[in-house]
């Protein structure tokens, strides 16, 4: 009884950090160009915090990646904002990180009958001592036609 009481207090306890712990906000918008749309998620960046690029080797941070739901991704993603390049010492290896702001984009083709972009942005938060795990958020965006 008093284990799992244990248990249940310290997993509150958990969660309860960790869901006030909130440094990245995240806004979506979709583009076109040319036939072509575009998910663009942007990022506001608490103070002391970082999130990473997409383009990082492995053994790092997990990088920010974008995972759209039956769409046909075109050309390459890309991104923007608060670029810091270098070694990075919680990760001793070089890494590209953003702090207060960033933008990514992803662009992608749609069939006739598809209203609506459904997928997920994963990304990982940091500081210069600590991390939070990876974390995805939601993307839903409807499709004007």
């Amino acid at each position: 009884m008093i284990r799992t009481l244990t248990t249940a207090l310290f997993l509150t306890f958990v969660a309860t950090v960790y869901g006030q712990q909130n440094p990245v906000e995240w806004s979506f918008s979709l583009g076109e160009s040319g036939g072509t749309h575009a998910v663009l998620a942007e990022a506001k960046v608490a103070d002391g915090w970082y999130i990473y690029s997409q383009f990082l080797d492995d053994g790092g941070p997990i990088p920010t990646s974008f995972n759209l739901q039956g769409m046909e991704l075109v050309g390459d993603p890309t991104e923007s904002g608060d670029k810091i390049s270098g070694f990075d010492e919680y990760f001793s290896m070089d890494v590209t990180k953003y702090a207060k702001q960033a933008s990514f984009s992803q662009g992608f083709k749609v069939s006739d009958d598809t209203d609506q972009v459904v997928g997920t942005i994963r990304f990982m938060a940091c500081t210069n001592k600590k991390c939070l795990p990876p974390t995805n958020v939601d993307i839903v965006l409807p499709i004007a036609r």
